[in-house]
């Protein structure tokens, strides 16, 4: 008895959760779809409430990537899909923001466009907040890239020429939807990374090699009709929603980058050292309209001593999950590969966030006996706020280090000897006492 009168008074402290304000922003001046919300939440149940609840509808048509939350101090709160994790007293309230990141939010309409026209999109979602809990008030603004077309009117409400604002509207009950729609231009670039393999090739000599192999579309309205090369080379600005380029950034000690694709080496690139990174400006070898793919891959080398941790025989491997491939990026499926050197074992990974998956797998490269050991992570749907440092620690025995040196040693040795053995050999057909009886 008890035990269920306890269960009660937790369920019902829970859901005495009231929203006094909420404050949002939704900005979609990229092809992302970030939504800011500002919340007053108030505990008006009799016990302290240690979390709370996020609706699982989170009110965009979109796929949901990242979520984060800061207190009013601004300090991290662990968050996840369903929950907040903010400790909220009996009777009190408490403010914090929470921080969501969608992609594939923003439909091209009409779904395609001559070369020359902008291009549209639209926008569907809740104009309200959708929460678990009651709101008191509410107020909404969505940030445009581009001038509007048409969007539902649903009063209170003010319209400009880049934005719209919604509310504030008061006493919405809890789960309240109203779905509306926005259209407006949006010429930014539409690029998504259907695929992205990166393979790190760890090395306890010199350095280690990064190699990212990466498969683009652009994602934004479809090209129809013909491409005049001409018309672009003319006026390249009239071909509004092309994609020319973009800026990829590597780690500031990368040294001998290349890029390229399956036709060799692209040399339209232009590659700069700034202070915080290097600066690898890319641009394809033909402008990427709506429905346009390309694949390329970037390789460089970075020194082992800044990715790569020792104490004795335990070694710990502290990179980026992800690369900066430009801004505003969205990557549909990513497959991280860690190459570790030969004899690695004990190995384990520590990520920032849920994976996919993660398994093993085998690598035999030059000098291998068994092969190496490869850890293999994958995670799909993925933004720059996924950019965060992962570790793959593991152990390595003693002296196994220098098995690869070694080897190299003994195989120009036998390689030596074999050539001073055979120079020594006499493989002519006929003998000295040939040659006598000749005379």
């Amino acid at each position: 008895v008890v035990v269920v009168v306890v269960c009660c008074v937790g369920v019902g402290g829970d859901a005495a959760l009231v929203n006094e304000n909420v404050s949002r922003q939704v900005n979609l001046k990229s092809q992302l779809c970030s939504v800011v919300s500002e919340i007053t939440v108030k505990n008006t149940g009799s016990s302290l409430v240690s979390s709370y609840a996020l609706a699982s509808n989170n009110g965009v048509v979109g796929a949901l990537s990242f979520v984060s939350a800061l207190d009013s101090s601004g300090n991290d709160l662990d968050v996840t899909d369903s929950s907040v994790a903010i400790a909220i007293k009996a009777g009190s309230s408490t403010t914090f923001t929470l921080t969501q990141i969608f992609t594939h939010c923003q439909a091209p309409f009409p779904e395609k466009v001559t070369q020359k026209e902008p291009q549209l999109v639209v926008f569907e979602g809740n104009v309200y907040f959708t929460s678990e809990y009651e709101t008191k008030s509410q107020k909404t603004i969505f940030l445009l890239a581009g001038s509007i077309e048409t969007y539902t009117k649903v009063k209170p409400y003010k319209g400009g020429e880049n934005s719209v604002t919604y509310g504030p509207y008061s006493n919405v009950e809890a789960g309240a939807e109203e779905t509306i729609r926005v259209q407006f231009i949006n010429n930014t670039p539409f690029l998504t990374v259907t695929r992205y393999v990166r393979e790190i090739m760890v090395s306890h000599w010199g350095d280690s090699t990064f190699e990212d192999d990466i498969s683009l579309v652009h994602s934004g309205a479809k090209l129809t009709g013909e491409f005049s090369r001409l018309d672009y080379s003319r006026d390249p600005s009239a071909s509004q929603s092309a994609v020319k380029g973009f800026t990829t950034l590597l780690h500031p000690a990368a040294t001998s980058v290349t890029y390229g694709d399956v036709v060799g080496n692209i040399s339209t690139s232009n590659l700069r050292e700034e202070y915080a990174n290097v600066v690898l400006e890319i641009k394809p070898r033909f402008p990427l309209m709506g429905g346009w793919r390309t694949q390329y891959t970037i390789g460089y080398s970075l020194p082992s001593a800044e990715i790569l941790d020792n104490n004795g025989d335990s070694f710990a491997l502290t990179t980026s999950f992800v690369g900066h491939i430009f801004d505003n990026q969205v990557i549909d499926e990513a497959e991280i590969r860690i190459v570790l050197p030969e004899g690695a074992s004990n190995i384990e990974v520590a990520a920032p966030f849920s994976l996919d998956s993660q398994e093993e797998d085998l690598k035999v490269t030059y000098f291998d006996t068994v092969g190496r050991p490869v850890v293999v992570l994958r995670k799909s749907n993925l933004v720059e706020d996924h950019m965060q440092d992962f570790t793959v620690s593991y152990t390595m025995p003693s002296g196994s280090g220098i098995r690869e040196p070694l080897m190299a040693v003994c195989f120009f040795f036998v390689l030596f000897v074999s050539a001073i053995i055979f120079n020594r050999i006499d493989l002519s057909i006929h003998t000295k006492s040939n040659d006598k009886k000749d005379n």
